[in-house]
């Protein structure tokens, strides 16, 4: 079984990570091959910085059409907010049949299990400009019958990047904790319990900031969702897979492909995010398939 997992940057990486620690626990019928492919075509060219949603839109799209020329896969998740709200208007998912799985549709379902548990329960949905702009999680959550005042949206620009770039994290503390408190007082009347979704796939690599933010705002009772956790579960029950205990596990090979050459900087601080959970995803990353015309 062959899966692609691309995001705008390394954020996703998490996912393949969490994938391969819960793979060495257990028993899974079928090989998994994964290729990561970052959906950035420049270093100075992310999604955020692109002038037009048209413009974002065609980007991803060759993305796309690049991932199934080079690699073929069974399966693509979008491990990305920013890329899953492009995706229904690329005429890739119009026209080709892969399986596609969006990182927006598993937050979702995590935000609703925790919600439906209380009605007296809110959210703060913290994002990417795009995917705040694009009202992408207030719009689908109040489909389902999410009040509108039980949700807070507030975004964390340039937060993703900097994660990636700020290995001792002192300026991206300041910068969570400042972007909390303009959510905070968004909020027009109290919720308990209270959730923060992290809705941007970088986050959940600075999970501890928020709580420590939270706590030091005086919100001690803030659970996290990060919807990178349970990510992986998709990936493999979307494919039926099915444990068996009187089998060897799976064998599982992560390839990581780039356009451009990624900065050593960036490389270094995600290897330590990642080093405590897969040291397969590690060595994926620091030997990247540098490929120009990969889409």
């Amino acid at each position: 079984m062959k899966i692609v997992i691309t995001d705008s940057g390394l954020g996703g990486l998490s996912i393949c990570a969490f994938l391969a620690n819960y793979l060495k626990y257990s028993n899974f019928t079928k090989s998994i091959e994964i290729v990561y492919v970052n959906a950035v075509p420049r270093d100075d060219l992310g999604y955020n910085q692109m002038q037009s949603r048209q413009q974002k839109v065609e980007t991803f799209n060759d993305t796309l059409y690049g991932i199934q020329h080079w690699y073929q896969p069974d399966f693509i998740l979008i491990a990305c907010n920013t890329l899953s709200t492009l995706v229904q208007d690329t005429s890739f998912a119009k026209n080709e049949s892969v399986s596609i799985e969006e990182i927006i549709h598993i937050g979702v379902d995590l935000i609703l299990q925790h919600l439906s548990e209380s009605h007296a329960s809110g959210v703060f949905i913290f994002a990417t400009d795009t995917t705040i702009e694009d009202q992408i999680y207030t719009r689908q959550l109040g489909n389902y019958g999410i009040a509108e005042k039980r949700m807070v949206s507030q975004a964390f620009t340039g937060v993703a990047t900097m994660i990636s770039n700020d290995p001792e994290g002192k300026k991206v503390y300041q910068e969570i904790k400042k972007f909390i408190m303009e959510a905070h007082q968004k909020m027009k009347q109290d919720f308990l319990p209270m959730y923060a979704f992290l809705g941007c796939t970088h986050y959940g690599y600075r999970k501890t900031f928020f709580k420590q933010a939270f706590a030091e705002l005086g919100y001690n009772d803030v659970t996290i969702l990060n919807p990178n956790e349970c990510a992986f579960r998709h990936v493999l029950f979307s494919q039926n897979q099915n444990s068996s205990g009187d089998r060897e596990p799976t064998h599982l090979t992560i390839e990581f492909a780039s356009r451009y050459a990624l900065p050593e900087k960036e490389i270094s601080t995600l290897s330590q995010f990642l080093a405590p959970y897969s040291s397969q995803t590690v060595h994926a990353l620091q030997n990247y398939t540098l490929k120009s015309n990969l889409f």
